[in-house]
């Protein structure tokens, strides 16, 4: 195994591939958030960094290699929408604001039709040299996998560093290429980009300007209360742009070939077997008694969680308590295919955010998912396919890897729960170890649509957003009424003194007399 990942990183970085960009400098990856703020940063982990280890939400660090697309058309669009008065905000319901019979109108849809002309021919332009090599000191661009938008540099100022510019995820520009560049210094431009490589990005738009991170300031910390901000993270950092540029190590997250082929597959057969890659969402079905694995959102606790009354079909399924993510243990390749062959997972509760993990038997949630407890295998009962990797409609069940050192452990049900229908709490979670799984303890994976999990990551984050306002809504009142307290014993003290300075004043007048 180990062979072949030396080998693996040892290909060369081609066109198409997705690619995770870690800075060694920082301690983590580079994050790009599309939801609200559409800011890149970084998280810096507290513990040892190895960028080969996976870190929290690293779905939202994977960045494709595209070729550089064109923007001639689209610069026209924005010229016409200036002149007649509108904005780029106003670029998808101009036809609203505009009567047919205007002169801009005929105008702008020339533009508009020359923008979706310019568009399909940057797509095929991208799949036609899908596979080829990338070169140092060729233009790329990186589009951000979860949101479709590319790393670009604005005109803005950045935020924390006002004599550095802002590096932001958007729909694209002239300001999205990137010219890739040897941050050793040893390979010279025309040499192979290989996998592992130490590289720094250069923007082609901008004169002497390149991606780099701030660390002298966080944007969030801990000690702020930050809600956004995962436990197993010690600060965010600010990405921007400067003259200093920061070192990237490039990591592979998945090859070209695997997109390809999984694009293929929905062309030719929609109906065949989905396969579950890594960090897709799916879950966990009992079908011995009809419960999910699921978490109580009141207690936290992870339990099975029975099906409501009258539900039928899958549609239940996708509440967000029974919402988990399969996230491999290394980060190079673990967008791949989950292996049935043992291969070592994180399964992540998508809308907490906590990792399953197994403590004395008993199963939890803990925000520690590099700890050995929190390894889990996924192991064939029941194929869909007959291939080796994890599908859509598999009968699993889940091992433990810290338990079974001598003996098979698996996840299954508290023997002395409660009966179904007669009220108390919810069956609780364990593991129980043995040769093999009964079929009570056989799991079906159910798999969910992006659509539908991006949906309650948003939600989760507004929920996130949400408690942090709060608490700097808190930390603002605290403050306010300490400095009002404050400001009432200074001019309670100020009131005793002149009262003091009075009553003495008026003893020596007396003393005179």
């Amino acid at each position: 195994m180990a062979s072949k990942q030396k080998e693996a990183m040892s290909a060369t970085l081609k066109f198409g591939d997705e690619i995770l960009l870690a800075c060694s400098d920082a301690g983590g990856f580079l994050h790009g958030e599309a939801i609200i703020s559409k800011h890149c940063y970084i998280d810096r982990v507290k513990a040892e960094y190895d960028p080969s280890k996976t870190v929290h939400n690293i779905q939202h660090c994977v960045f494709k290699v595209t070729p550089r697309y064109q923007y001639s058309a689209f610069k026209a669009c924005e010229k016409h929408l200036r002149f007649t008065g509108l904005t780029n905000v106003d670029i998808d319901n101009w036809k609203v604001k505009l009567d047919p019979e205007e002169e801009e109108h005929a105008a702008l849809i020339e533009s508009f039709e020359a923008l979706e002309d310019e568009a399909a021919i940057n797509e095929l332009d991208c799949a036609r040299q899908s596979g080829l090599d990338v070169l140092y000191g060729s233009v790329i661009q990186l589009k951000h996998s979860k949101s479709n938008l590319f790393l670009t540099q604005v005109r803005n100022r950045a935020y924390l560093n006002r004599l550095a510019m802002e590096v932001c995820l958007n729909a694209g520009k002239k300001g999205s290429w990137w010219r890739i560049k040897s941050a050793d210094g040893i390979k010279v431009d025309g040499e192979q980009v290989i996998l592992g490589d130490r590289v720094y990005l250069e923007s082609v738009r901008f004169y002497d300007s390149s991606v780099s991170v701030y660390t002298e300031e966080a944007l969030q910390t801990k000690d702020h209360g930050s809600s956004t901000l995962h436990p197993s993270c010690e600060c965010r950092l600010e990405v921007n742009a400067t003259a200093y540029p920061s070192n990237f190590q490039v990591r592979p997250y998945r090859t070209f070939q695997t997109t390809l082929a999984e694009d293929e597959e929905e062309v030719e057969n929609e109906e065949a077997t989905a396969q579950v890659s890594g960090l897709d969402v799916v879950c966990f079905y009992r079908r011995r008694d009809g419960s999910y694995l699921g978490v109580n959102a009141a207690t936290n606790r992870v339990e099975w969680c029975y099906r409501k009354k009258g539900a039928e079909g899958s549609s239940d399924f996708t509440i967000p308590s029974s919402l988990w993510r399969i996230q491999p243990k290394t980060t190079d390749f673990c967008g791949k295919e989950i292996s049935l062959s043992g291969q070592l997972v994180l399964v992540q509760h998508v809308l907490t955010g906590q990792y399953l993990t197994c403590e004395k038997k008993f199963v939890s949630l803990t925000v520690k998912y590099a700890s050995p407890k929190a390894l889990w295998t996924v192991r064939p009962w029941q194929r869909a396919s007959g291939d080796d990797e994890l599908a859509d409609g598999d009968v699993v069940w889940l091992q433990n890897v810290h338990e079974n050192r001598d003996t098979v452990s698996w996840l299954s049900l508290q023997k002395k729960s409660v009966m179904k229908g007669k009220g108390g709490e919810p069956n609780a979670v364990c593991t129980q170890q043995g040769e093999s799984p009964g079929d009570e303890d056989v799991l079906e994976v159910k798999s969910i649509t992006r659509e539908k999990s991006e949906t309650v990551e948003k939600l989760m984050l507004c929920n996130s957003i949400f408690k942090t306002c709060l608490l700097s809504l808190q930390r603002a009142t605290r403050e306010l009424n300490e400095r009002q307290f404050q400001l009432q014993m200074r001019q309670q003290r100020q009131q005793e003194e002149a009262a003091e300075g009075q009553g003495e004043e008026a003893a020596e007048g007396q003393v005179e007399e």
